[in-house]
């Protein structure tokens, strides 16, 4: 195994001269006097050359990424027996985590709605060699999840819900997304989205799940700061007008897409009590319970926007 001497070594950069801090688990900010670096380990994977042609393509296409910085030889990453290293210029923005203010929010998600978008328009015709082994069944996944332990109060309340979305996926347009779409991967840098991060979760699989797993991290962020769900509501409308603003969603679309945030609800609690963060897994049963977000979330409600 390499250390991080050996391996920064590899982009002709001296370890003496460098300051390392751990941004979060196999991340690292990587400094010098010269210069601003990310380096990030991944597990060793031969689709790592394919997720890099992604890259390259989006780039190629106008879509907010970061490339690789080449290493001496002109490869982009470092393996080792057990990993890959690779190395990205720092961005510049920062992590917005939260849109309380709305003035600032109506403007961010604007722009996060136009940017998934354009991001969707770019993956869509990109057709992978290796990369995924196969097509992500998205609803066989949350089956096994489901199975794997959901309270019986909140399983009752998903099941309609699995069913809906089984009755009507394969009408589901699908191609390569990027299945990890959140405001903590999406770097803001003068009121614009300056980088989309973190592809490692790419596979092919339903657009919506992006569109959903989104709102759903909003919904989330309000459960976290203790505020109404009502109030996200407006922020969801303005994000989801403007992605259909730049593509349309089909009408099987609009119907699954309130189904796909309650079972991504229901998922993040589960989730939450394996993890021991009883409080919060509690708050999020009883935000599902109480039945209003399931109201709120309603087709009609979700989409009371014109274009």
């Amino acid at each position: 195994m390499l250390s991080l001497a050996e391996i920064m070594k590899e982009w002709n950069i001296q370890w003496e001269l460098l300051t390392m801090t751990v941004i979060k688990e196999n991340v690292y900010e990587v400094v010098s006097d010269q210069f601003q670096h990310v380096l990030k380990r991944k597990n060793c994977s031969k689709f790592w050359s394919e997720e890099f042609s992604v890259l390259k393509q989006l780039e190629n296409k106008g879509v907010p990424v970061s490339l690789p910085i080449k290493t001496r030889i002109g490869k982009s990453y470092v393996q080792d027996d057990e990993w890959i290293y690779v190395l990205y210029p720092k961005v510049k923005g920062f992590h917005n985590v939260n849109h309380g203010k709305a003035e600032l929010s109506n403007h961010l998600f604007n722009e996060y709605g136009k940017v998934l978008a354009q991001l969707h328009r770019a993956l869509q015709p990109i057709e992978l060699s290796t990369m995924p082994p196969g097509n992500w069944n998205m609803i066989g996944q949350i089956r096994a999840w489901v199975q794997q332990g959901i309270p019986e109060k909140l399983s009752s309340i998903i099941t309609p819900y699995i069913q809906l979305v089984l009755d009507y996926y394969d009408s589901l347009p699908t191609h390569l997304i990027h299945r990890d779409f959140h405001p903590k991967n999406l770097l803001v840098h003068h009121k614009k989205v300056s980088c989309i991060l973190d592809f490692d979760e790419m596979k092919i699989g339903p657009r919506v799940y992006d569109i959903c797993y989104f709102i759903v991290a909003i919904v989330r962020e309000a459960i976290l700061w203790k505020e109404t769900i009502t109030m996200s509501l407006r922020n969801i409308h303005i994000f989801l007008k403007q992605y259909e603003r730049e593509l349309p969603l089909t009408a099987i679309e609009r119907k699954l897409v309130p189904a796909l945030i309650i079972i991504l609800l229901v998922l993040y609690s589960r989730f939450y009590h394996e993890q021991g963060f009883i409080e919060l897994a509690q708050a999020y049963e009883r935000t599902i319970l109480e039945g209003s977000i399931r109201t709120l979330f309603l087709e009609d409600r979700l989409f009371a926007f014109h274009l």
